[in-house]
């Protein structure tokens, strides 16, 4: 073994130890698999089962899936949101489910059903007609999800638009409950309702709980913030 493989394989086993647990997404099986970790039995996940009935398997494997990403809450459960192209509707749609220590469930608290592909799946956040993509999103201090995502609702190019779950309903960055079905630039959902395709989205949150936001746009790097009453810039005009 050359020196550049050794090294890579040292990579490899400090990844193993340092994330005790891991999502990714089965390129060739089209399948979303989490991975739980422990310390004395790994026999919980079995790679070379390919039936329905994996427990690992949290998709449902008829359709295709994009973009997987997970966060840990504060008792230790997983959060994941992903993009999926499935069901009569061929539009991408994000989709988020949590584990409540016996089941993946959706915000509502209904059990999440792998094979429900319709729009009112409640583990369908984005509802959108047109497709929406690349979910991103973080858990603030209730372990409630804000997520961020393109959607192309009110037109073809995209633009950010972004809900957060404040217990008892999916709401916009004015508190105004989420409303997939307003395809116009006036949704309190929609950050930016641009003529050109948007990527590259980054979101955090500040001590008080307020998103902060970063996309790429026309080649440039945009940055705003929320201050409880408006999007702001950094120096607040």
């Amino acid at each position: 073994m050359n020196k550049q493989s050794k090294s890579s394989l040292v990579f490899f086993l400090c990844l193993v130890l340092v994330f005790p647990v891991i999502f990714f997404s089965g390129c060739e099986k089209e399948e979303s698999i989490v991975q739980l970790y422990n310390p004395e039995n790994w026999s919980v996940f079995d790679p070379d089962n390919t039936s329905y009935d994996n427990s690992a398997d949290i998709s449902g494997r008829k359709g295709s899936y994009y973009t997987p990403t997970v966060k840990v809450d504060s008792l230790g459960f997983p959060h994941l949101v992903w993009c999926e192209r499935s069901g009569g509707r061929v539009t991408h749609k994000i989709l988020y489910v949590s584990w409540d220590g016996e089941n993946w469930i959706c915000a509502d608290g209904s059990q999440h059903d792998p094979n429900n592909y319709n729009i009112n799946n409640p583990a369908n956040i984005s509802k959108s007609s047109r497709g929406s993509i690349e979910p991103i999103f973080v858990l603030d201090d209730n372990d409630y999800p804000h997520i961020l995502w393109t959607d192309f609702s009110f037109n073809r190019q995209g633009g950010l638009l972004y809900v957060r779950w404040n217990g008892e309903d999916w709401v916009c960055i004015d508190n105004s409950i989420y409303d997939p079905s307003n395809k116009t630039e006036n949704n309190p959902a929609f950050l930016t309702v641009e003529t050109e395709y948007m990527n590259s989205h980054s979101l955090k949150l500040d001590s008080q709980g307020y998103p902060h936001f970063i996309f790429f746009y026309s080649y440039s790097i945009y940055y705003l913030k929320w201050d409880g009453e408006n999007l702001l810039c950094a120096d607040s005009s």
